[in-house]
């Protein structure tokens, strides 16, 4: 049962003064005491809601204990690990914790480089792994992005599929490929899923030339969707696996995942200052132990059943819903003012995350059903009223 929040009558007080905002599951209060039902979570990383007590106090407790990471063994680290393995099927290791999302992406790629011993990797045009150099070559469009390492395939929306697996078996048979990255849903883009039927044609390609299938689910994964990963519920068993964003609720850490068949060498890793850091293992380990305490599938399915009943009837003004449980997104047209919309709900207490043309819906597994539906009908209401003539 998720049950409201209460702000004592001192906490009221701090957030009237410059600087006292704060949050409470699926709300921000600001410097003024003034809320707003929160929709983007820290770009969907707060999952579990805002100041969880449970998940804080296991970080506070090593607050108190060590910070940094050392050569000595560390308890927290295996326990978090542990944990995290559970997500998955036992043909899965965890390879290492980090503190971002291309970080991980960055480690994926290198253990496919030595693994196979080729360098070329691909990904989805418009997908997004992050804002290093050779995450957006992998995605997103970027015009100082010129090495000859990355390509991208057409995204295999419509009738774009098979002229995707057409570009892909060019590659393939060049013999140079490491690893093709993807991720289940087009995430910052149109919300579009991955096919099961093109994962399935994906999938046995990459594995018929010795490629490495990278499946990021920083997004998606730690129960967003409803399963812990998506691509598992697909069936689908990549030689890699990313997560992050909602596996320590908002504290920064990542994740890879390799699939056993692989071995591993240290030549593999990026190791960093901040990996396997002890205080990102104590998030990881109070939010997956509360984590275990819901019912995502009931969570996802009830988030889901909300949103589109509120936002029903949206594509009149050329908006159209995407998306999966508890991450979507609503697409609009070239010429709307989507700043300006959102702009406008700020005021009105709702929190967005929001680019030129699309807005993600990222609520939180713990948000009230009334504030949800709130939201949406905010969101429908101010939309209307922008739409162009």
């Amino acid at each position: 049962m998720i049950t409201s929040f209460q702000i004592p009558d001192e906490t009221k007080a701090l957030l009237k003064q410059p600087g006292g905002a704060c949050g409470k599951n699926d709300l921000i209060y600001d410097g003024t005491g003034e809320s707003f039902i929160d929709l983007s979570m820290g770009h969907g990383s707060v999952f579990m809601g805002h100041a969880n007590q449970e998940i804080a106090s296991h970080v506070h407790r090593q607050v108190d204990s060590l910070w940094t990471r050392s050569e000595i063994s560390l308890e927290i680290v295996h326990k978090a690990a542990q944990a995290a393995e559970k997500l998955l099927t036992k043909d899965y290791k965890l390879a290492q914790f980090y503190s971002t999302g291309m970080e991980a992406v960055e480690t994926a790629l290198r253990i496919a480089q030595v693994t196979t011993q080729k360098t070329r990797v691909g990904g989805l045009q418009e997908s997004a792994h992050g804002k290093s150099f050779a995450a957006i070559g992998l995605g997103w469009e970027n015009r100082f992005n010129k090495n000859n390492i990355f390509f991208r395939l057409p995204f295999p929306s419509g009738d774009k599929s098979e002229k995707s697996l057409a570009v892909l078996d060019k590659e393939l048979k060049a013999g140079n490929i490491a690893a093709v990255v993807v991720e289940p849903v087009l995430c910052s883009k149109s919300g579009k899923l991955l096919s099961p039927d093109f994962f399935r044609e994906l999938s046995m390609r990459c594995r018929r030339h010795g490629c490495f299938l990278i499946v990021d689910e920083v997004i998606t994964g730690c129960y967003r969707t409803g399963p812990a990963f998506l691509s598992v519920e697909l069936g689908f068993e990549p030689d890699i696996l990313i997560a992050g964003k909602a596996l320590g609720n908002g504290f920064p850490v990542s994740a890879v995942f390799l699939n056993k068949k692989h071995s591993s060498n240290p030549e593999m890793y990026l190791n960093s200052t901040y990996s396997n850091n002890p205080l990102a293992a104590a998030a990881v380990y109070g939010t997956l132990s509360e984590m275990k305490k819901l019912n995502f599938n009931e969570i996802a399915l009830r988030v889901e059943t909300v949103l589109k009943e509120e936002l029903a009837g949206m594509e009149k003004f050329g908006i159209y819903l995407e998306g999966k449980g508890c991450l979507w997104i609503l697409e609009f047209p070239e010429n709307y003012p989507v700043e300006k919309l959102t702009a406008e709900l700020f005021k009105n207490g709702v929190l967005l995350s929001a680019t030129s043309s699309i807005i993600r819906l990222l609520p939180p597994a713990t948000i009230l059903p009334d504030n949800l539906r709130k939201a949406c009908r905010l969101i429908k209401n101010t939309a209307s009223r922008h739409t162009p003539a």
